[in-house]
Parts: C-alpha cells; sequence; structure tokens
C-alpha cells in the first residue's frame, strides 16, 4: 500500500493545537516505527492507539472526564537516536506530546550513535561482536561465502577454530 507523508513530515495525520482532553504520545525512532513495508493501519503507532482506546472504552466508568489518546508516528526510516532527536526538535516540540517514547534497535543504533563521537563499545562476548559485524558486512558476497561455508562444511569450521578466527 502507498505511504503518504503529512506536511509535517511524519507518516501520520497532520497534528494541529492539542486539545485540553487529548493526551498525546509521540514514538520516535527508525524503520521499525516507521512501519516499513506495513500499511499505515499495521504501524506500531496505529496498533498502540486502537488498543488504547479499547482499553479506555472498555474500563470507562463514567467517573471521570473523557480523555483521548492520540499516538504519533514519528518513525524515520535509517534514523539514529541523534536524528530522532533532531525531529523532534524540529516537528515534535510544536505538537506538544505529553509523552515521547524512543525506539532504539541496539544491533545498530548504540554502535551508529558512539561511532559518530569517535567511541566504540567493546562487545563483553566477542562472538556477538563477530555476529554484528557478519549482520553489518552481509550485503557483501565474501561474507555470504564464508558464512555459507561455516554452516557446510565441518573441515573449514576446524581450520577456523585452529587458526584462531571466531565462530
Amino acid at each position: 500500500s502507498p505511504v503518504t507523508i503529512s506536511s509535517q513530515g511524519l507518516r501520520d495525520r497532520p497534528f494541529g493545537p492539542k486539545r485540553p482532553d487529548e493526551f498525546r504520545i509521540m514514538l520516535l525512532g527508525d524503520s521499525y516505527t516507521f512501519g516499513w513495508g506495513l500499511p499505515h493501519n499495521q504501524t506500531i503507532a496505529a496498533v498502540l492507539e486502537r488498543c488504547i482506546a479499547e482499553h479506555l472504552e472498555k474500563n470507562d466508568n463514567g467517573t471521570g472526564p473523557p480523555i483521548s489518546v492520540t499516538v504519533i508516528n514519528a518513525g524515520l526510516p535509517g534514523s539514529g537516536p541523534w536524528q530522532a532527536r533532531d525531529l523532534f526538535l524540529d516537528v515534535g516540540v510544536d505538537i506538544q506530546p505529553d509523552l515521547v517514547v524512543l525506539q532504539t534497535f541496539v544491533a545498530n543504533d548504540v554502535n551508529d550513535t558512539l561511532r559518530r563521537e569517535g567511541r566504540t563499545l567493546q562487545a563483553f562476548v566477542p562472538r556477538n561482536e563477530w555476529t554484528l559485524q557478519r549482520y553489518r558486512l552481509h550485503q557483501y558476497w565474501h561474507v555470504r561465502f564464508d558464512t555459507w561455508l561455516r554452516r557446510h562444511s565441518r573441515l573449514y569450521r576446524i581450520a577456523c577454530v585452529n587458526t584462531g578466527r571466531e565462530m
């Protein structure tokens, strides 16, 4: 289904001034938050908004003022936490969210952010760091071939262990 972007640069409807009975939640993040490849009604923001509305409707006992909850999709594919911060400062402040949630993908957001600052994070387990590197480099044919050999050749795995290459 086609993706539409609002005049505010969000994969959501345009947002005007907040109503007095409205509680706004802004979801910041990358393509997972954006809902890459999903119709709008299946994004995290849309599903969360429906779940909250159903919960409020089911548990309304009429004792308090009515409230509505709006969940705003501020996901930006291919972005890191610092870009989410910039998006929030550019657009989010004017939308007046009551709650901001930053969704991160640990496999790349932490290291990308540290690398931006000229720092690195050493993995506690060397195999985890090796796996993360392979995930990043999987686009290259020789990495895919190495992965295939590790899965299909016992001799290759023995050679890797004997030469000190991480498995």
